[in-house]
């Protein structure tokens, strides 16, 4: 961004031509974004003007919950009355989908997930799926799915002779490791097998069991420790961390948080739990052209729809919890804009209340009052204490992070109170330093951004 902005300081003859004509997006569209990305600094100053018919205001929606607000979603497509394939759905991270797909199959609408996978076709999620039916019926397709992963060294040949036993005694590939196990401990010597075994075993014990009477039941934190246990004792989220992948992570939070939720249930037992995913992994969906896209605003730069919804618009979510210097924020801001802009008729911003997938509670995004509430029009009124609070934890943040600010770029001449004069050699924003070469001195040094510089 820097060597655009500078363009014209190092080429004092080229001639700089703003465009500043929108053919794509209504008046009313365009005058959020414009103020959006007015709060960036490192930018050129301009202002884009629609030249489509006058519309209507974005809409805005504040949720009591995800699950609500994907509800809000579905309503407010099928209110719209147009074909599905002229909306689009925007999220800023992959594991954003979970509520959003629940929500189009309860409802039957069909959808599409553009550049991406559907949530419970994710590999993460379908192994962690399967470690929880080892749990309950411990079917022979989840036991090859999860007996080596992770890796136990478990290969083909030792399969084959799990798979063997299984059929030739009836029974299923589980019993026949374990028997084999038991029976000819020499076969596994090495391998991970044992330790499988007792990972699936100790986690049962957490179960209520068939012959018992009493009604024992999986309460939040019962089918929460369920799981938490299952990932540590298999060690598999273990091996999730070392992948160091963190979109698979954030879809395993997610799936965390949908088993606590459903956890809220006094009656939530794991089978049921298992039975309510089923109805979102074993659906034979027919591919539609008629369909309502749902993808990443990073997947959606340079396309348009007539209808654009923008989901999850939360601190934390929208900007990412990520996000952690000025800079970054500066950038989100611009994809935030970018998201707005694909819109031509209607845009809908809608966020939810409730806890993240870190455990903090959600408060709109920054990127609803930077837009100007004064441009949107809103489906209910905004608490004015959750306002507050919101822009009081967004003001902590923007002073942290204007502390952090570069105020000098490389090649500038600088003078410290102590070492002297010298020139700027690298700005580095993540860790708030210049690396400067002093005059004078042969070695380079690292100066904190909150030093007291002077720019010569």
């Amino acid at each position: 961004m820097r060597l655009i902005l500078d363009f014209d300081k190092v080429y004092p003859d080229a001639q700089t031509v703003l465009l500043t004509e929108n053919y794509r997006s209504s008046p009313q569209i365009v005058a959020a974004g414009n103020t959006l990305i007015s709060r960036n600094t490192v930018r050129y100053p301009k202002e884009l003007h629609a030249l489509r018919p006058s519309g209507e205001k974005p809409l805005y929606f504040h949720a009591d919950s995800d699950e609500k607000e994907a509800s809000w979603i579905c309503a407010r497509i099928k209110a719209l009355g147009t074909p599905y394939r002229r909306t689009a759905v925007l999220y800023r991270s992959h594991y954003q989908t979970r509520a959003l797909e629940e929500a189009f199959i309860k409802n039957d609408m069909p959808y599409r997930i553009l550049a991406g996978t559907e949530f419970y076709g994710r590999r993460e999620i379908k192994d962690i799926v399967c470690y929880l039916r080892m749990l309950t019926a411990a079917d022979d397709v989840a036991f090859f799915r999860t007996i080596n992963m992770p890796s136990r060294k478990i290969g083909r040949t030792k399969t084959a002779l799990i798979r063997d036993y299984a059929d030739s005694h009836g029974i299923s590939a589980y019993a026949a490791l374990k028997e084999l196990a038991s029976g000819q401990p020499a076969l596994f010597r090495g391998t991970g097998a044992g330790a499988y075994i007792s990972a699936i075993e100790s986690v049962r014990d957490m179960l209520p069991h068939p012959e018992s009477s009493a009604p024992v039941l999986h309460t939040q934190a019962k089918l929460g420790d369920i799981l938490q246990a299952i990932l540590d004792r298999s060690g598999y989220e273990a091996f999730l961390r070392t992948e160091a992948d963190q979109d698979r992570l954030d879809n395993v939070a997610e799936f965390k948080r949908s088993v606590n939720e459903a956890g809220l249930d006094d009656d939530a037992t794991l089978e049921g739990f298992l039975q309510h995913v089923a109805l979102f992994t074993d659906l034979d969906r027919e591919d539609s052209l008629d369909c309502v896209k749902l993808l990443t605003i990073h997947a959606a730069k340079g396309m348009e729809f007539p209808h654009v919804f923008i989901c999850g618009m939360n601190e934390g979510v929208f900007p990412s919890r990520r996000v952690s210097t000025p800079d970054d924020m500066e950038e989100e801001r611009r994809i935030a804009y970018v998201a707005f802009t694909r819109a031509q008729r209607r845009l809908f911003l809608s966020d939810a209340e409730g806890k993240a997938n870190d455990g903090i509670f959600k408060y709109p995004s920054r990127f609803i009052f930077d837009a100007g509430l004064e441009n949107l029009e809103l489906e209910r009124p905004l608490d004015e204490g959750l306002v507050q609070q919101a822009q009081k934890i967004i003001a902590c943040d923007e002073a942290r992070m204007r502390a952090m600010r570069s105020l000098f770029a490389a090649g500038d001449r600088v003078r410290h109170p102590v070492f002297g004069d010298g020139t700027v050699i690298l700005v580095n924003s993540t860790a708030s330093c210049y690396t400067i070469q002093f005059d004078g001195m042969e070695t380079q040094r690292s100066i904190q951004f909150a030093a007291k510089l002077q720019k010569l």
